[in-house]
Order: C-alpha cells, then sequence, then structure tokens
C-alpha cells in the first residue's frame, strides 16, 4: 500500500495499528490535528479516512473491494484485524512468542520473524511527540 502521498492517511494508519482496539473520533483529532478547531478537524479526518479506506482497496484482490479494512464501532474506529496485515502487530506477536518459547529452536524462529519485519523506523518522517516518546 502505498501512502506516499496521503501523509494524513499514513499518520492514521499508523495511530490506528499503534492501538489495535482502536480509537475514537475525538482522541484522533487530539493526536493528528490538536491546533484545529473541532470542525475543520473533523473534515481532515474523514478525508484521510477515506484516503485510507482507498489506499486499502486499491491495494487489495479484486474480490476485496467491498471490504470494510477500517471499521467503525460508535464513535471508535480500529484497522479490522480480518482483513488487514498489520506488521506491527505480527512483530509484537513474535516477540512475546520469542519469551514464551519452551524451545532455543522457536525462540530463535520467533526472534528471526521479528528481524524480517524490521524495515526502517515506525512512521519514518512523522514527527509527533505521541509516537517518538511511546512507540520508537
Amino acid at each position: 500500500m502505498d501512502l506516499t502521498r496521503r501523509t494524513k492517511a499514513l499518520e492514521l494508519f499508523v495511530i490506528l495499528a499503534l492501538r489495535p482496539k482502536g480509537l475514537d473520533r475525538d482522541e484522533i483529532r487530539e493526536h493528528l490535528w490538536p491546533d484545529l478547531e473541532e470542525t475543520l478537524a473533523g473534515y481532515h479526518f474523514h478525508a484521510a479516512l477515506k484516503d485510507l479506506r482507498t489506499a486499502l482497496r486499491d491495494a487489495s484482490t479484486p474480490d476485496n473491494k467491498t471490504t470494510h479494512f477500517i471499521e467503525r464501532s460508535g464513535k471508535t474506529y480500529r484497522i479490522n484485524p480480518q482483513h488487514t496485515d498489520v506488521d506491527l502487530w505480527t512483530f509484537h506477536q513474535a516477540l512475546t512468542n520469542s519469551r514464551t518459547a519452551t524451545t532455543q529452536q522457536a525462540k530463535l524462529a520467533a526472534l528471526e520473524t521479528a528481524a524480517t519485519l524490521c524495515h526502517g523506523q515506525l512512521g519514518q518522517g512523522l514527527k509527533y511527540d505521541w509516537l517518538d516518546q511511546d512507540h520508537r
């Protein structure tokens, strides 16, 4: 999925990937548009959400064009884990697997999985305190 020209959609994807259980619209607006008036931030949120959904749909197979990759429940938005693979989630699962492995071989396999998922800094180029302080 290419979001290089859709910066806010990328930022939205990163923040949702960091919170697998989701965030409500107000929390997302606070993180991504903290200085904007609520109505204007709402417009920006919906534009970023539309761009993100479009990018995910464009990256999917033809039979997934109607799939909901980003789902909403009330005011909460989250990445649908049934339809979207998130490397960050797989990375964290691999680290958990390495800590709970009962054999050296299983631990090594989990760490190798984690290593293959490292392609650079999380959200490289994005400049947010919440990302730098809590997740990098």
